[in-house]
């Protein structure tokens, strides 16, 4: 598949007369960016196959206010303002956070669980009113550039879960290239794309 190319990113940027930057550590930045609240479209790795996006072309933001869910839903997603996100999870974390977790199907955003009622207000842009969530567990193996970021966003916020929804606008497909990713963050109001090692922010 498509993998996101810094050096691509950059010459776009530079093309297009977009400002960028290359921090020490993207995964850090990244993590502190969405810990400020802001939302981030996060381009890393391989375009993904299947029904989920998993990390690699995902819309990343802190779960713990719902109104990124409605933010979400009402600038980009363009859909019902009630419908929730799903909340990625630190693997090692996820039994804290949720019951019922399917270990062979949670990988993939499949399966629906339940977050633990006393967790359940701490996520709140990703949990149903029922209480239930289709969680998606973590690892360095399934998803290795979200995983960084979980972790570096949980050693800063002690959450160890974000809202990850895939990148795109309602009706249209998964961005897949760089260029449409810039393009993306230029016409939705997110407040920075990642792509590779490569940071844009407004």
């Amino acid at each position: 598949g498509i993998e996101a190319d810094s050096s691509r990113a950059i010459q776009i940027c530079k093309d297009m007369g977009l400002n960028y930057s290359l921090p020490d550590d993207i995964y850090v930045e990244t993590a502190k960016l969405l810990a400020e609240h802001k939302v981030v479209a996060f381009v890393n790795g391989r375009f993904e196959w299947g029904p989920r996006a998993l990390g690699m072309r995902s819309i990343l933001a802190n779960p713990a206010t719902e109104s990124v869910r409605d933010k979400l839903n009402a600038l980009v997603k363009k859909r019902e303002i009630f419908r929730p996100f799903a909340p990625a999870v630190l693997k090692e974390h996820a039994h804290e956070w949720f019951d019922l977790i399917d270990e062979d199907m949670s990988p993939f955003m499949t399966a629906i669980s339940r977050a633990k009622p006393d967790k359940a207000s701490q996520i709140a842009a990703c949990v149903h009113v029922d209480g239930s969530c289709r969680a998606q567990t973590v690892s360095d193996i399934s998803s290795p550039g979200l995983y960084k970021v979980l972790t570096h966003f949980n050693a800063q916020t002690g959450l160890p879960a974000l809202l990850n929804t895939s990148l795109n606008v309602n009706n249209e497909p998964i961005i897949a290239s760089e260029i449409e990713a810039l393009h993306f963050f230029l016409s939705t109001p997110v407040e920075a794309v990642v792509i590779g090692d490569v940071l844009v922010r407004r």
